[in-house]
Parts: C-alpha cells; structure tokens; sequence
C-alpha cells in the first residue's frame, strides 16, 4: 500500500480502506477488515490490545496508521474516538425516551441504575 494523504474523518477513512483494500498486504487487509468491524475496540483499547485482538503485532498496526498519512496508532485512534463521542448522544436521547415512556411504571432508582450503566458503555 503507498503513503497516502491522510483522511480527517472516520467516514472518509473507511471510504478509503475499502478503495485500497485490494492493494493492501495480507496483514494489512486484516487490520482494515478488524478496524471496520470493530471501531469501538479501536476506539477505546491500547495498540497492544487491538493489535492482540487483531491477531497482528502491533508495529503493524502503527505502520498501517503510517502508511494512511497519520505518525502512529494514536492519531489514527483520534478519528475512531471522536466517532464514538459523537454517536455518544444518540444514547442519551434513548435513554430519555424510554423514561418517558416508561413513566411511573418504573421504580426511579431502576432507571439511575439503566441510566449509568448505558451511559459507562
């Protein structure tokens, strides 16, 4: 896979894996397809814990980071982070309409318990 300019957005960076996915080593072909089917884990888990997951070491997944234009894992992990942070609210205005719909059918203290934990997720 050549060096390429780097996308600043997750949507653009999975377009991007998917155009370059035939090109890509064995290795690398496995890292697209785990970053895909996984973006929450790369969100949230160290590169050595991805990587583990991954099945990869993980200089492969900071070389893959590289040769998509980024300087590591970390940079490439920012764009995976900000996806999840902004699908963050989505789970708060379910959570706000199941208790209206739920009302007084629920014990309170039911719903801080459902709330917390959705919201450690």
């Amino acid at each position: 896979m050549h060096d390429i300019e780097r996308s600043e957005n997750y949507e653009d960076l999975i377009r991007l894996i998917h155009e370059r996915y035939d090109d890509m080593s064995k290795s690398y072909q496995k890292i697209a397809l785990y970053l895909t089917q996984n973006p929450n884990d790369v969100a949230v888990l160290s590169v050595n814990a991805t990587a583990d997951r991954c099945g990869v070491h993980a200089s492969s997944f900071v070389r893959f980071a590289q040769a998509l234009g980024y300087d590591g894992f970390k940079e490439l992990q920012a764009l995976f982070q900000k996806r999840l942070s902004t699908a963050a609210p989505g789970f708060e205005a379910r959570i706000k309409a199941l208790e209206t719909e739920l009302g007084s059918r629920a014990d309170r203290s039911e719903l801080s318990f459902l709330r917390d934990l959705v919201v450690r997720c």
